[in-house]
């Protein structure tokens, strides 16, 4: 039975794009869980440029409204849901570069906490096994 021209490039894509991940950074941050019963999840936010996260000297207002501007500028990488969560595995796209990271915890109204803030250097570590690898005869 001869198979379909398209199943072959959707095999050759796929193994492709399963090698391109393979060899993404990849940094892993982790907190303790707000124990506040409203809390629904948490928003992480990343960036290159420390100055985007100086909070110094800022009222409470001040530093919400800095955090809409970093939504605005799409340093919001991930919502994550769920109040007990504290972990989340983060693919970086350069090795070797300084990441801040910020994470705020979200209520059920959409109010975030003041931010705790962290900066960690990609690539401090060898890359990770590749993953489903397999080799089958035809």
């Amino acid at each position: 039975m001869k198979r379909p021209m398209f199943y072959g490039i959707i095999v050759l894509l796929v193994g492709f794009i399963t090698v391109a991940w393979a060899s993404i950074p990849r940094m892993v941050a982790t907190w303790t869980p707000n124990v506040e019963p409203d809390v629904v999840g948490y928003n992480l936010y990343m960036t290159t440029n420390l100055s985007n996260f100086c909070l110094d000297g800022l009222t409470t207002g001040q530093i919400k409204l800095r955090m809409n501007e970093w939504k605005d500028q799409g340093l919001l990488i991930q919502q994550i849901g769920g109040r007990e969560v504290d972990t989340f595995n983060i693919d970086v796209p350069l090795e070797g570069t300084i990441y801040h990271f910020a994470i705020a915890a979200l209520d059920g109204s959409n109010q975030e906490s003041i931010p705790a803030l962290v900066s960690s250097k990609s690539g401090d570590y060898p890359p990770s096994t590749p993953l489903d690898f397999s080799v089958v005869a035809e």
